[in-house]
């Protein structure tokens, strides 16, 4: 399941709740931190923010500016 927020001010910020598949949990944590670099180099970028939740296994908050 995915979920998408965005806001738009001054700057576009994105708020994403994913969850993985069950046995996917650590093949979908690999991929949104591979991520990152390339993330990373996007004009604009600012943060990405990778949360994994301590009370459910394999769901994940990305906060991204």
């Amino acid at each position: 399941m995915f979920h998408l927020f965005t806001f738009f001010m001054s700057q576009l910020t994105v708020v994403a709740k994913i969850t993985a598949q069950p046995g996917k949990e650590q093949e979908t944590k690999e991929a949104l931190l591979a991520l990152i670099p390339t993330t990373q180099q996007e004009a604009g970028f600012m943060q990405y923010d990778l949360h994994e939740a301590n009370s459910e296994t394999g769901v994940f908050l990305l906060y991204e500016n």
